[in-house]
């Protein structure tokens, strides 16, 4: 009974191992399972695009042969072709002869022309250079002579605007004088020498007190105004410019008392013209009360 017992338990233990083996082996029955699977669709999908590849070479092979039956055509076209020119060659020979003898000839015109244009260009360059050098020299002349003349020019200008900027000055620059008769005793007839100076500018008084005349300086236009206070009896004078009446003053009438005589005269002076109060013969001028007062207007 104990044996019995014990190879059983020798067999259960052989079950326990072969179960074990076969469970092992399941497993790997169930992984090589999936794998072919996996192959399986692989392969599918392999199949899949040889078909899609044949059809598409079917498609590509239709092509190919429309494609070659296109080119026969063209080959039969083109090989007409080739025959109608072989046929027309002679014909192409002769014409094809006569444009190259048309060419040698338009080579040789043409080469010949060159030549009468490069002779023509070079008459025309040393003509021209030759113009060009006489003219580049006229104008060097003339361009220097224009620039002395200008120069002239400016300095005649210069020299005008000094000499005008200076006259201008002058004749705007205020000249006036006022002077009386001085002394005790008064004058009988001509020019009246007017000896005390009350006020002056711009002028030389040397001539009005030493000979009784002003003698313009600045010219102008000049306001001359005389003021002679006289007892005789029609006693007159005049305002003179260069030895001609401006102006005819009476100072008294019939009587013998004292009068003034006011008289004015507005003349225009150039430089050297010289003015004067010339009394009448016989006139007494009393010192003191008679005057001259002459000013520059402008």
């Amino acid at each position: 009974m104990e044996l019995y017992i014990g190879q059983l338990e020798t067999e259960v233990k052989k079950l326990v191992n072969s179960t074990s083996e076969l469970k092992t082996n399941y497993k790997k029955l169930l992984s090589d399972h999936v794998e072919l699977q996996l192959v399986q669709e692989q392969y599918e999908n392999r199949d899949k695009q040889c078909v899609s590849t044949v059809v598409l070479n079917s498609t590509c092979l239709d092509s190919l042969q429309n494609g070659t039956k296109h080119l026969e055509m063209l080959y039969q076209t083109t090989q007409s072709k080739v025959n109608m020119l072989i046929s027309n060659q002679d014909a192409q020979k002769q014409d094809f002869l006569a444009l190259y003898n048309l060419t040698l000839n338009t080579k040789t015109e043409l080469s010949t022309f060159k030549n009468e244009i490069s002779n023509k260009l070079h008459l025309t360059e040393v003509v021209s250079n030759k113009t060009w050098t006489t003219q580049n020299s006229q104008i060097e002349h003339l361009s220097n002579k224009i620039d002395a003349q200008v120069q002239n020019l400016r300095s005649s200008f210069a020299s005008g605007q000094r000499d005008l900027k200076a006259q201008l000055d002058k004749e705007s620059e205020a000249v006036f004088v006022t002077a009386c008769v001085d002394g005790n005793d008064g004058l009988n007839g001509g020019n009246i020498k007017f000896t005390k100076i009350k006020t002056q500018h711009g002028i030389s008084s040397y001539t009005l007190t030493s000979q009784g005349q002003f003698t313009c300086q600045n010219s102008g236009l000049y306001l001359i105004v005389a003021s002679l206070m006289s007892s005789t009896q029609n006693g007159e004078y005049q305002i003179v410019k260069d030895g001609s009446p401006l102006v005819h003053v009476r100072i008294a009438p019939s009587d013998s008392d004292y009068h003034t005589g006011t008289g004015s005269a507005l003349t225009q002076l150039q430089y050297g013209q010289k003015v004067a109060i010339h009394a009448n013969p016989g006139t007494f001028v009393r010192p003191g009360y008679s005057c001259v007062s002459i000013v520059k207007l402008k």
